[in-house]
């Protein structure tokens, strides 16, 4: 009778601690490899289906920022490998410990590598996107509370910042009205208009300024 060889694996928990760096896409993935390696069909695939499902949320996201809004990722991110780590991560850990604790260890040079091409291939693609993307509402905001920071600074010489520009109405034509929150609590109603790539921001009774 001939002893059973030794699968061979990338370590689980080595793949678990770059999923911080590249993301639990990563991870998942490597674990799907190692469960196909294992016979476990059923894990493989549930894997597998993280990928995918993470790769269409990290396009939404990215998507739904440049195009619409702000999107809060870093409490994203680790909800989503919390989420991973403790559904199918620690899965694979547990097992692995349990009954393959003499399996032969991957070379992690070319999963790495890859993986940092892909990197450069999505922040190309994200770079390609905003270049190519109409200014949204919260681009607006942001630049909005840079001029009117500059208002208060050098025409009205208040020693008091800007936190915040919400705008509360579309009125056409590029034109919103907006409310800017202070740090002493005051709030200011102000006017935007954005034309021919330039925001003009006006304090209500006060100096208006443009910005490229």
């Amino acid at each position: 009778m001939t002893d059973k060889k030794p699968v061979t694996l990338w370590n689980p928990n080595v793949a678990t601690c770059l999923s911080i760096l590249f993301t639990p896409i990563f991870g998942a993935w490597i674990h799907a490899k190692n469960w196909e390696k294992l016979g476990k069909d059923k894990e493989k695939k549930w894997s597998m289906f993280f990928v995918y499902g993470l790769i269409m949320i990290t396009l939404f996201a990215v998507l739904y920022d440049i195009f619409i809004g702000s999107v809060q990722s870093s409490p994203l991110s680790l909800g989503i490998l919390f989420t991973w780590y403790f559904s199918l991560g620690k899965l694979q850990i547990d097992y692995v410990k349990k009954n393959n604790e003499d399996y032969i260890k991957k070379s992690w040079i070319k999963p790495v590598t890859y993986s940092l091409g892909g990197y450069i291939v999505f922040f190309g693609l994200i770079f390609v996107l905003i270049a190519v993307a109409p200014i949204n509402k919260n681009d607006i905001e942001i630049a909005s509370k840079d001029l009117v920071n500059q208002i208060i600074s050098e025409q009205l010489q208040e020693e008091v910042i800007c936190e915040a520009v919400l705008i509360n109405e579309e009125l056409g034509n590029g034109e919103y009205k907006a409310l800017a929150t202070l740090n002493n609590g005051e709030k200011k109603d102000i006017k935007i208009k954005y034309e021919n790539d330039m925001l003009y921001v006006e304090i209500l009774d006060n100096i208006i300024l443009s910005s490229p």
